[in-house]
């Protein structure tokens, strides 16, 4: 099982990493309150910031894995004064308050507050080399009031408050990556569903009905808060408000952080959308997605999309092999892909994905991008709508 010692570590590597601040450290202690001194080396004073690891409440929720719920408080003791710790320290520069507040507070409190206000996914090994996959949240940290430290003088408590889910061998929802129309959804939740079409089959003198699958249909739902950062955001206030139907959008579902994780594409559209709004909260806004047909005289696409034809002999082409000059999505014979600039990709064909056009009397093959992009295939022109 993953221990406190192994978190303290994690910690405390990374909290060091963003303390810009010459011969000071973070120390966290796992087990107990003990506190690291400052160390003199000739005129180099090393100084450290202890923090201590508390659990304060813990729970399994699974009976055959190792999975659980853990909430833990972190107790820095951050000095009010800033430590000497170099000989080229000026008087200002250990100046204790500036500008009415004890600046060098501040400043570590902004650096424990830029580190736990993100979510994380780890994954740890316990001592038996099994493997753990751990997502922390926290909030930002909580200054206390002044205390008086015999060990170290005028210092302030200062308390992050960390919750930790661990499950042995599991993905975190953190590491599960999802893009709507190639940028990525920074989802509150998102519950991807997909649901069987299902037809009764009852035998002859038996009176109990089994079932069998005709088809099955892919759909999601979101929650994500509006922004000016992600596209994505736009595009599910855009349906809220204007109700574009039958839009066309590809969504992306890697699941997982391993390079080799399983990946798929969707052409998909919205379906419904509500918006969420209540006093001084962050708006959000609920859409639900379902996978939409390619038939591109029944859909719309957005600003920047592509759609485009190979013009082929005949209804019975096994296949059709293209590639772009730029990387973008693609959705061919009712498959989406994600393509490569300058890799050939092979497309199956069937003569349900391949379009007779009564006016030119031609066979077409339709292909919509997620990108403006020039599209080569060998030995069929392509054409742009």
């Amino acid at each position: 099982m993953i221990t406190t010692v192994q978190l303290a570590r994690v910690f405390e590597t990374d909290l060091n990493a963003l303390l810009d601040y010459e011969n000071l450290s973070f120390k966290l202690w796992a087990n107990v309150g003990e506190r690291k001194r400052a160390e003199r080396d000739g005129n180099i004073v090393q100084s450290y910031i202890n923090g201590d690891i508390k659990v304060s409440a813990s729970s399994m929720t699974a009976n055959r894995l190792v999975m659980g719920v853990n909430s833990l408080t972190i107790e820095f003791d951050v000095p009010t004064e800033p430590p000497k710790t170099t000989i080229t320290q000026t008087a200002a520069d250990l100046a204790p308050v500036k500008n009415g507040q004890f600046w060098f507070v501040q400043e570590i409190i902004g650096i424990l507050s830029q580190y736990f206000q993100n979510y994380q996914a780890l994954e740890l090994q316990d001592s038996e080399g099994v493997a753990y996959a751990v997502g922390i949240v926290a909030g930002v940290a909580i200054p206390q009031g002044v205390d008086l430290n015999a060990w170290q003088g005028n210092s302030v408590p200062v308390n992050v408050y960390v919750d930790m889910n661990i499950v042995q061998g599991g993905v975190v929802s953190l590491d599960i990556g999802v893009e709507l129309d190639g940028i990525a959804l920074p989802f509150q939740s998102f519950v991807p569903d997909r649901s069987g079409v299902l037809d009764a089959v009852v035998y002859s003198g038996n009176s109990v009905s089994k079932v069998l699958t005709t088809s099955t249909a892919f759909a999601a739902e979101a929650t994500i808060p509006t922004n000016s950062v992600f596209s994505s955001s736009a595009s599910a206030v855009s349906y809220l408000l204007h109700g574009n139907p039958n839009e066309a959008h590809f969504l992306k579902i890697k699941w997982g952080a391993a390079a080799d994780a399983d990946t798929e594409v969707y052409l998909v559209t919205f379906t419904r959308a509500t918006g969420g709004l209540q006093g001084t909260s962050i708006a959000s806004v609920t859409f639900r997605i379902a996978e939409v047909t390619e038939d591109t005289e029944l859909i719309e696409v957005p600003n920047g999309f592509q759609i485009g034809y190979f013009e082929v002999p005949s209804s019975t082409l096994a296949s059709i092999t293209l590639s772009v000059n730029d990387g973008c999505l693609g959705y061919i014979a009712g498959q989406a892909y994600e393509l490569t600039a300058g890799q050939s990709v092979t497309v199956p064909l069937t003569p349900e994905s391949i379009v007779y056009d009564d006016d030119t009397e031609e066979y077409r093959v339709y292909l919509i991008t997620s990108a403006a992009v020039t599209v080569a295939a060998e030995g069929y022109a392509f054409e742009v709508l």
